[in-house]
């Protein structure tokens, strides 16, 4: 069995940074960012690996694949470490609470284009900080590097300055339907279709259509796959019907 998992490390994630924004003001929450993101580069950097060494940044010879290894019983999502290990869930609680800044600067009394474009100034100097960075900490998603975590969350800002800018400043909402859609049973589609065949229903009515689609036929069932599975969502927002954890 393998122990750990994504909504594992959403539930951890979202439970450490919970604490921290029901007791703490944002800038103990931007100094603790800061400090687990340089402490976990120092820790990858300087604490050598049995058998490897230090600073090796390998799937089977860097730090947080060895931790995992040693603290996490049955199976690996990699084989050397976990996707969703231990350590790597430290920098990942930087990435909830990048967000929960981003939350106290939309809540701010500044005007909206202003807000707009500090996000986005705020997520170009995470992605450049964290480019830069990668040089000496490269950046890797599968142990969720500082590197990393700056970068990815920096092109989040700068989409979330984008989408705020122009669904809340400008009020053009209309299109957004079909994001809503996902956005609020986004959980429920995630779980369901480890259980549901959504690819067998979407080939049983399309792949006649495949059939004869020429250059463009693999793109057609994946669209299927996409379609089928917001139709679903599309009843449940129609009833109402939302699932949360």
């Amino acid at each position: 069995m393998r122990w750990p998992g994504v909504l594992q490390r959403i539930g951890l994630c979202y439970f450490f940074a919970a604490i921290l924004v029901v007791h703490t003001k944002w800038r103990t929450q931007a100094i603790f960012i800061a400090a687990v993101l340089l402490l976990y580069w120092l820790a990858a950097a300087l604490i050598p690996v049995p058998g490897f060494g230090k600073g090796v940044m390998t799937a089977e010879g860097c730090l947080s694949s060895y931790i995992d290894q040693q603290l996490i019983p049955g199976k690996l999502y990699y084989g050397y470490g976990d996707n969703e290990g231990l350590i790597s869930t430290l920098p990942a609680i930087c990435t909830v609470l990048m967000g929960s800044l981003a939350g106290y600067w939309l809540r701010c009394d500044r005007p909206g284009s202003r807000k707009a474009a500090g996000l986005a100034l705020a997520g170009l100097a995470c992605v450049i900080v964290g480019y830069l960075w990668g040089f000496v900490f490269p950046i890797i998603k599968i142990i969720w590097t500082s590197s990393y975590t700056l970068f990815s969350g920096g092109f989040c800002l700068m989409l979330l300055a984008l989408f705020y800018w122009i669904i809340d400043v400008k009020g053009y909402r209309k299109w957004t339907i079909f994001f809503v859609v996902i956005g609020v049973n986004p959980i429920t589609i995630y779980f369901l279709q480890r259980f549901v065949d959504f690819g067998a229903i979407a080939e049983f009515f399309l792949s006649g259509l495949v059939a004869h689609a020429g250059l463009v036929a693999p793109l057609i069932l994946p669209v299927g796959v996409l379609a089928v599975k917001w139709l679903l969502l599309w009843f449940l927002y129609r009833h109402k019907i939302f699932f949360k954890v």
